[in-house]
């Protein structure tokens, strides 16, 4: 059965994709500084002390935490440097932004703070340009090692030291009915993935994402296991990469079968498509569903549980021989520039990142996992609170024409939270690599060059990017 599931999400999330970077460069606050010198060393009428935080653009979620700390700390100020005020309007990625953001690092005008989104992250951490954050967080107050979700923890570190801290994350991974793909799949190898595809494509679709296709899905955790960012190299002249590509090549899914225009639909025809999106698993109709976890939301319970008729899942995630099927991204992170003069200043204000007030906003507002262990389990409790049931852990979901209501089970959200705390977290990996290898994977999947070919091309061109970066 050919698959009739379209990439119908693939654009938004590309326009939200730039969005990230471009919607930041709103006109702020009057109160927000933007200078594009840093002034660590100045003092304001008011006897403070001024830290800066260098960014590639105003990420204007994080205005309310700076008004916040200004208004509150009664010995420092802190002012934003806008990476980007000086660039052209072109600058759409912020390359731009950020090459002047590293050579203000490398020089005596290096801001206290950088705030950067974690596409960029990863560049800056081989050149040693951030203080050790434990040293910080072990001798002043505040948020303490323990607090934090241990597998998170644990990503953030680099050689034993904390170069860098974000207060949310998500996961990227997929769920399958275990009574098709049995228990010992969870977290399955590329091999498994084909061998449940081959035994169920011609019955059911294989694979419904949020917007990727199978190649997309088969070559997500592939493309990584070819990539050494600790030492920048790479390999996919591999077996496992190019028997991955070799097979996503010769599938039956093509992108050009991945677009729907709705504007050749009837309303009836459109009603029906979504219909048998909501009821495909329920029913039998497709097997794997990918999407992103941000918390213990009744989104996830739609996804993992009622989405699939309250029947047993399991995590299969992203084909890997890692034994590691998630794909984990950052929210936007904050490191301490090792020529500070101000560390503790800086600290303090990364420390208020994680105060309940700007914790309470993730966990209400489900941005992404909370990295701190307090607010992860007060979303799994929430199914003990009444006045949360209706909005944490029930759905009605419409099955054979009618609406049943279906209340996620305490072993449900268990599985899920033991899943949130199992996952291997990695928050540097540069998100540009993904996007090199994808579009030289596309000539493999429209059959215009081999897989073979194609990981010659990559180890060629990625040689050099990430030599560039070494």
């Amino acid at each position: 059965m050919k698959n009739t599931f379209k990439k119908i999400t693939a654009l938004t999330l590309s326009i939200l994709t730039v969005g990230a970077f471009t919607s930041c460069n709103k006109e702020k606050p009057e109160d927000i500084s933007d200078s594009q010198e840093s002034s660590s060393s100045e003092i304001t009428e008011d006897g403070k002390t001024v830290i800066t935080i260098g960014m590639t653009a105003i990420n204007e979620m994080l205005l309310p935490s700076v008004n916040d700390f200004n208004n509150k700390n009664k010995n420092y100020h802190l002012e934003i440097i806008n990476y980007s005020k000086d660039v052209e309007d072109d600058d759409v990625e912020g390359t731009k932004a950020f090459n002047a953001l590293k050579m203000a690092l490398a020089t005596d005008e290096s801001p206290d703070i950088i705030g950067l989104n974690c596409f960029y992250m990863a560049e800056l951490l081989q050149k040693d340009m951030f203080a050790d954050m434990y040293a910080l967080m072990d001798s002043c107050e505040g948020v303490k090692r323990e607090d934090f979700l241990p597998n998170v923890l644990e990503g953030f570190e680099v050689n034993g030291e904390l170069p860098a801290l974000s207060n949310y994350f998500t996961i990227e991974t997929a769920v399958a009915k275990t009574k098709f793909v049995g228990e010992e799949c969870e977290n399955w190898t590329p091999q498994q993935a084909i061998d449940i595809y081959n035994k169920y494509s011609d019955s059911m679709d294989f694979v419904v994402t949020n917007g990727d296709t199978l190649s997309d899905f088969m070559l997500k955790k592939a493309m990584r296991s070819s990539v050494d960012l600790s030492n920048y190299t790479c390999n996919f002249m591999n077996s496992e990469f190019i028997n991955i590509l070799d097979f996503t090549s010769k599938a039956s899914i093509r992108d050009e079968d991945s677009f729907v225009d709705f504007s050749l639909m009837t309303e009836d025809e459109i009603n029906a498509f979504f219909n048998d999106r909501e009821t495909c698993f329920i029913n039998d109709k497709a097997l794997i569903s990918a999407n992103e976890i941000r918390g213990i939301s009744q989104v996830v319970a739609n996804w993992m549980y009622s989405g699939f008729g309250g029947e047993d899942v399991t995590f299969v995630g992203y084909p890997s021989e890692d034994g590691n099927g998630a794909v984990t991204r950052s929210g936007w992170m904050f490191a301490i520039s090792e020529k500070s003069q101000n560390k503790e200043a800086a600290w303090e204000f990364i420390n208020s990142l994680f105060s309940e007030d700007a914790m309470e906003e993730i966990y209400e507002t489900t941005a992404g996992i909370p990295v701190l262990t307090e607010y992860l389990d007060k979303q799994k409790n929430n199914k003990d609170k009444e006045d949360h049931k209706s909005i944490y852990h029930s759905l009605f979901v419409p099955i054979n024409g009618y609406e049943d209501e279906m209340y996620i089970t305490e072993d449900v959200v268990q599985k899920l939270y033991d899943y949130i705390l199992s996952v291997k977290f990695e928050p540097y990996y540069d998100w540009r690599i993904d996007a090199i290898i994808t579009e030289e994977c596309a000539a493999a999947i429209a059959g215009e060059k081999s897989a073979e070919e194609v990981a010659e091309i990559l180890d060629s061109r990625l040689g050099i990017y990430l030599s560039e970066r070494s």
